[in-house]
C-alpha cells in the first residue's frame, strides 16, 4: 500500500463530475489520487447533472458533511471537473463552503461560460436548466462573478490550451492561481485533464504544499 503522509491521511479530497458526465467517470482520476495516498470521494451527485447548478450546490453540501463526518476531518480538498468547478465554486462563494473546504481545484471549468452549452440547450435544454447557466453572460455566472474569492481557501484553476470546450481566456479565475497545460491530445483535448498522468502530477504537487 501507498505510503500516506499526514496531509494526505486527514484531508480527505472530494471530486465533483461535470455536465453529462457521471462519478463512475471520475474513477480513473480516483484511483490517481488514491495511489498517492489520499483519502478520496466522488460526489454523490445525480448523473449527468443536468439541473440547477444551485438545486446541484446543495446536494454536494449535504454529501460534504457526511464525508466530514465519516473521516472525522474538519475540512476537506475539493476538485471540479468542468461544470463541477462551477458547483464548487458556488459552494465556496455563496453557501459558505469556504468554511469546510481547504484548497479548490478547478479542471477545465469555464467560469466565464462556454459556447459549448449550445449543443446541449439544442439537445437537451427542455430538461437541463444547467445548459442555460453555462452561456457567457448568463445570469446565474453573473452572480456567481460577483464578490471575491473568499479568503482562507486556495483556489487553483487548471485548464488546457485547444480545450473546445473550456478554452483558457473562459476559465480563468480572478483571484486565483491560474495554470495551463499544453501537450493534451486534440479533439479529446477536455476528457484528457481527468485522465492525464501529468495533470493529475500538477494536482498533486498543489495538495502536497
Amino acid at each position: 500500500p501507498p505510503m500516506k503522509n499526514k496531509t494526505s491521511s486527514h484531508i480527505p479530497v472530494v471530486i465533483i463530475h461535470g455536465y453529462l458526465a457521471t462519478k463512475e467517470m471520475m474513477v480513473p482520476l480516483k484511483s490517481h489520487f488514491e495511489k498517492a495516498g489520499f483519502r478520496t470521494y466522488t460526489a454523490d451527485l445525480p448523473p449527468f447533472n443536468l439541473g440547477d447548478i444551485r438545486l446541484l450546490t446543495l446536494k454536494l453540501h449535504q454529501n460534504i458533511k457526511e464525508i466530514l463526518a465519516e473521516c472525522g476531518a474538519q475540512q476537506c480538498d475539493l476538485v471540479g471537473a468542468s461544470l463541477g468547478g462551477l458547483i464548487g465554486l458556488y459552494y465556496l462563494k455563496k453557501m459558505d463552503g469556504h468554511n469546510w473546504v481547504r484548497r479548490f481545484i478547478a479542471l477545465g471549468c469555464p467560469f466565464k461560460g462556454t459556447w459549448a452549452a449550445l449543443a446541449g440547450i439544442a439537445a437537451l435544454g427542455l430538461i437541463s436548466k444547467g445548459s442555460w447557466q453555462t452561456l457567457p453572460q448568463s445570469p446565474f455566472l453573473k452572480d456567481l462573478e460577483e464578490g471575491d474569492l473568499p479568503e482562507g481557501v486556495e483556489c487553483i484553476s487548471i485548464y488546457a490550451k485547444g480545450d473546445p470546450i473550456s478554452p483558457p481566456e473562459r476559465s480563468v479565475l480572478e483571484g486565483a492561481e491560474n495554470m495551463e497545460i499544453e501537450g493534451l491530445p486534440f479533439p479529446i483535448v477536455h476528457q484528457s485533464l481527468i485522465f492525464s498522468d501529468g495533470v493529475f502530477e500538477k494536482i498533486k504537487e498543489v495538495l502536497d504544499r
